[in-house]
């Protein structure tokens, strides 16, 4: 290893200093025929050869974009030798091969040294190799959750497109994300390949009931990432698939919004519509208008129960499971009274409220927030707004001069509304 580190510095070397030394160019309309004999002149012959040489670029490529291999002329017209090297023999050689590098565009110099009776010169070409685009193959229609029975084949399903030819496809199937059990590679040599032509049989390979995991690895010609999954899914092996529905109805449940729970509803639900497994679920409700099937929240009047039925379904197999909810009225027996100060003396915009509610015993203890809001009138323009853990019963805050609308709620720990009043005030 130092003996040929010792031989590329000594080479180094000999080039700068034969790139150093002048030489004297001979141009052909300088000398007369009497002077010398054209067959003979080394140094005229050597002058020809360095002016005509040049690299020969394939098709459609030239000194500012290679991407294919090179023609590096060992012998000139005139019998000059050439000896060529890279200084980057990685990307293109010294015969000219060229390998383009993954991603940024590379710029190459090609030192080559004409011999011609022993009469030497160098010339030195300066080349960028482009760059390979890295373009991730697209993997379309796979399912991402696979669910058979112990005796059943599963095939998977989808397809894979690229921009360029696909060098390989590695489909491995896990347990426990740490060992191969099963593994299929696949040469395609196109430019799109069917997922449909692997499958794995459980029976065959000895998988009990459990939950595997299937990675999809796809290389390239403009894509080298091998180690990488492009794509993870689930294959569920199981008895009898009634019994995942069955599962799958157990852990089913419906998101509330905000603090909402089931016996208080006042905003949107999330229904889900899809199972952990990939069963579909379908809603209905007992009253569309109030919750429909996509859980949009329509308020009533007055409190009222809606039931909500799911239904489960997977390879013409279906389960329900009911909800039962309480969608909170809008509508409130107790009301709060807003009376309006006088303006805080020496600060015109300064507003002061207070007010009292027909709230008493245990209604009032009930209480455990108090929410103030302040909107422009006539608008959904909000210009003030304090919410209290307690029972209020004034404030003092600033406003600009203009017509308001005043809203006061007291709220108890359900976010159930206990009493509620508005009034108008105006600021001059």
């Amino acid at each position: 290893m130092k003996q040929k580190k010792l031989l590329k510095n000594l080479f180094i070397l000999f080039l700068t200093i034969l790139i150093s030394i002048p030489h004297n160019t001979v141009y052909a309309s300088s000398l007369t025929t009497s002077k010398f004999d054209v067959a003979t002149d080394t140094a005229y012959k050597l002058e020809l050869d360095y002016q005509q040489l040049n690299p020969i670029f394939s098709a459609n490529d030239n000194t500012n974009s290679v991407t294919s291999s090179i023609t590096l002329p060992t012998v000139c017209m005139n019998q000059s030798t050439v000896i060529w090297y890279s200084d980057n023999e990685a990307i293109i050689s010294s015969n000219g091969k060229v390998t383009r590098p993954t991603g940024s565009d590379t710029i190459v110099t090609l030192t080559a040294i004409l011999i011609n009776n022993n009469q030497t010169r160098v010339k030195q070409f300066y080349v960028l190799v482009k760059g390979t685009q890295i373009i991730v193959p697209n993997l379309t229609g796979i399912s991402d959750n696979y669910v058979v029975t112990e005796n059943e084949k599963v095939y998977l399903s989808g397809m894979i497109y690229a921009t360029s030819k696909l060098t390989n496809v590695t489909v491995q199937l896990f347990k426990n994300n740490n060992k191969v059990i099963s593994e299929t590679k696949v040469n395609p040599q196109a430019t799109s390949f069917n997922l449909n032509s692997i499958s794995f049989d459980p029976n065959y390979l000895n998988l009990t009931k459990g939950t595997y995991q299937i990675k999809i690895f796809v290389a390239s010609e403009n894509y080298f990432d091998t180690s990488t999954p492009l794509k993870v899914c689930t294959l569920t092996v199981t008895k009898d698939k009634k019994d995942l529905l069955d599962d799958e109805r157990d852990i089913l449940s419906i998101i509330f919004s905000n603090n909402d729970k089931s016996s208080s509803v006042i905003s949107n639900i999330i229904l889900p519509v899809l199972g952990k497994y990939g069963c579909t679920i379908t809603w209905q409700s007992s009253h569309p208008s109030i919750i429909n099937s996509q859980g949009i929240v329509t308020r009533p009047l007055y409190d009222t129960k809606v039931k909500l039925t799911a239904t489960l379904s997977f390879f013409g197999i279906s389960v329900k499971k009911t909800f039962n909810l309480e969608v909170l009225g809008t509508y409130v027996k107790n009301t709060i009274t807003i009376k309006q100060s006088e303006n805080v003396i020496n600060n015109k915009n300064t507003i002061s409220l207070n007010w009292n509610s027909n709230l008493r015993g245990h209604d009032l203890k009930s209480v455990r927030q108090t929410t103030i809001q302040i909107f422009t009138y006539g608008t959904n323009d909000l210009r003030f707004e304090m919410t209290a853990d307690t029972t209020l019963t004034s404030c003092t805050t600033r406003l600009d001069p203009g017509v308001y609308t005043v809203r006061i709620t007291y709220n108890s720990s359900s976010y159930k509304t206990l009493a509620s009043g508005e009034t108008t005030i105006i600021m001059k």
